[in-house]
């Protein structure tokens, strides 16, 4: 007989998540695990293994509204307004907490001095699907006609750039130093007439 779970598993995941971002993988264990979710540790183990199974699902929950998050971002009118949207959710990720927790990627990229083939594998889909959005949205006549560069070049820098964000925003902690600079990229990667109209920042 299968034995029905006594808790919810999308509540506990959530949990997962919130665990894992403010801590890291690496200092995050089953106790504390069990005391984020609510769920006595046996039950953790008996339903998912141990902390990395739980951490991957827990990933995997965190990039799939992320990645529907970030297609959102990216309905828009012109390029320019569908980069601010997106950078704009990228740096409210990172700050939205009180004390802020950055980037969920970066913190678990750099948790732990090596990281599992299934961990940096998760890191790697969920970059490169970021990068697949974002090309898929540039490729639009609208918005492609308007990018000094490539649609493929113009996502990989903006990826690499929220990277490079990531980690300012734990060394300088100032969400207006993160919106300025995503500014100055937004201007070097427009055409001027494809934003004369549009402003941001405020």
């Amino acid at each position: 007989m299968v034995m029905t779970r006594q808790f919810d598993e999308e509540s506990v995941l959530d949990a997962a998540v919130a665990q894992f971002w403010t801590y890291g993988l690496q200092a995050t264990s089953m106790a504390d695990l069990a005391k984020a979710t609510g769920v006595q540790r046996g039950s953790l183990y008996h339903a998912y293994g141990g902390k990395e199974q739980i951490f991957c699902l827990a990933f995997k929950r965190y990039r799939a509204n992320l990645l529907e998050e970030s297609n959102a971002a990216l309905i828009a009118d012109n390029a320019y307004e569908a980069l601010d949207r997106f950078l704009k959710a990228s740096i409210s990720r990172m700050v939205c907490n009180s004390p802020a927790r950055g980037c969920f990627t970066s913190r678990t990229a750099f948790s732990a001095p090596t990281l599992s083939e299934e961990v940096l594998s998760l890191l790697q889909t969920l970059i490169n699907a970021q990068e697949a959005l974002l090309v898929k949205a540039m490729s639009d006549p609208r918005f492609k006609k308007d990018l000094i560069l490539s649609p493929e070049d113009t996502a990989k820098l903006v990826i690499c750039f929220t990277r490079g964000l990531a980690v300012i925003e734990r060394i300088k902690g100032d969400p207006h130093y993160l919106e300025g600079n995503a500014q100055s990229l937004l201007n070097a990667l427009i055409r001027k007439d494809g934003h004369k109209d549009f402003s941001i920042y405020p």
